[in-house]
């Protein structure tokens, strides 16, 4: 007959991903037990963000934190902490970003020691420490030692180098 059927077909479309690559967290940092407090920024990172992690003991465990940006706040960590970026691309399979650990300082101590009592006329001296750091007396005063003549209740918050602050 000549006549060619009507030939159908259907469409496909094609997606190509780009390779996940994990990205760079920044930065580490070592900061005062309990009263700290950061951003942390995820950067160079190809894909979608699935989800941030942090553990506390080199990531034998760890912990999933629901976020899917590129910043996560951290406050009042207690203990060495790890964090690191799962990150996506389509079919390509999941990377993780660099890790950042910030890390405890040393506790600062301060202990003016037991009570202590003595004799009219006599005096004592209280040591608060840590030399080189700040120290508020609740008599205003603002060095790390202070002669003590009379009865009373004394004390002193110290802040050292690093900002972290203690008190007896």
């Amino acid at each position: 007959s000549g006549v060619c059927s009507t030939a159908e077909s259907t469409e496909a479309t094609i997606t190509v991903d780009l390779n996940t690559i994990g990205g760079v967290l920044s930065a580490s940092d070592s900061v005062c037990s309990g009263s700290n407090g950061a951003t942390l920024s995820l950067s160079g990172y190809t894909g979608s963000i699935v989800q941030w992690e942090w553990s506390t003991d080199n990531w034998l465990n760890s912990n999933v934190i629901a976020n899917i940006t590129n910043t996560h706040v951290y406050q009042n960590l207690t203990q060495d902490t790890k964090f690191k970026v799962i990150v996506s691309s389509g079919v390509c399979g999941a990377e993780e970003s660099s890790e950042v650990q910030i890390s405890m300082r040393p506790d600062l101590l301060v202990n003016l020691g037991n009570n202590i009592e003595f004799c009219i006329g006599d005096s004592v001296m209280l040591d608060a420490g840590h030399p080189g750091s700040s120290y508020l007396w609740n008599t205003l005063e603002s060095s790390q030692t202070i002669q003590v003549k009379s009865a009373g209740i004394f004390g002193v918050v110290v802040t050292d180098l690093n900002g972290c602050v203690a008190s007896d």
